[in-house]
């Protein structure tokens, strides 16, 4: 029989298993404004965040995560599909279609939109001092401008409307941020977190490292811009 010495180290803090309990929730935001990073190196701080990780790990998955995928993906389909590419002034179905995608593009945008200002709500100010916020702010609210003049145009009765010159520069930076964000959310998963733990610059120079994720931002700023010669 082979013997080994267990050691168990228990720690006990009240009331951290449920959000619900407001010592809880005062602890977790705490640690989420704090600017001394070394604090995340403590086990009792790291035991405490892997204990509700899978918690969070799935609303944010719920309501954070698949909803900014299927933004990403519409936004794809209205940026390379209806805008310029393919003519549908004469086909209804492609009329609706467009339609379609910039219902869905206002309602998710609206839908990020008001967490960051319930978010603002909270934070004030100091909303405004985190990097991730102001880019989390300006996706919806680049969308909102680019669809908000395309819609515009589309209902020009004399069709001769055109689009400033620097809604097409706010249509790249909205591209640009999009796949920013999705490069960003891949640190929640396993299998991509290790690569985008460091993000920013995600680790861009390990050359192994889903090139295809990393030349996508590109290539959309590029499309971006392309739109501006075609509309």
């Amino acid at each position: 029989m082979i013997k080994n010495d267990i050691t168990t180290k228990m720690i006990d803090v009240p009331d951290i298993h449920s959000f619900r309990k407001v010592s809880t929730r005062e602890f977790f935001n705490s640690l989420a404004n704090i600017h001394n990073l070394d604090i995340f190196l403590n086990k009792v701080v790291k035991s405490a965040i892997d204990f509700k990780w899978p918690i969070v790990r799935k609303y944010t998955i719920l309501f954070l995560f698949i909803p900014f995928i299927v933004q990403l993906a519409t936004f794809i389909s209205y940026s390379n599909v209806f805008q310029g590419q393919y003519d549908f002034k004469q086909s209804q179905e492609g009329i609706n279609g467009n339609l379609s995608v910039i219902i869905i593009l206002y309602v998710l945008a609206i839908y990020f939109l008001t967490m960051e200002l319930l978010q603002i709500s909270k934070q004030g100010l100091s909303y405004f001092f985190v990097i991730w916020n102001l880019q989390d702010i300006c996706v919806p609210t680049l969308i909102l401008i680019v669809i908000s003049y395309r819609v515009h145009q589309l209902n020009d009765p004399t069709q001769t409307y055109l689009i400033p010159d620097e809604v097409y520069s706010c249509h790249a930076a909205a591209s640009l941020l999009l796949w920013s964000k999705f490069l960003y959310f891949l640190r929640i998963f396993e299998s991509t977190g290790n690569h985008y733990s460091s993000y920013p610059p995600c680790r861009l120079s390990d050359k192994n490292a889903y090139p295809g994720l990393l030349r996508h931002p590109h290539l959309h700023l590029r499309a971006g811009y392309r739109l501006h010669r075609i509309w």
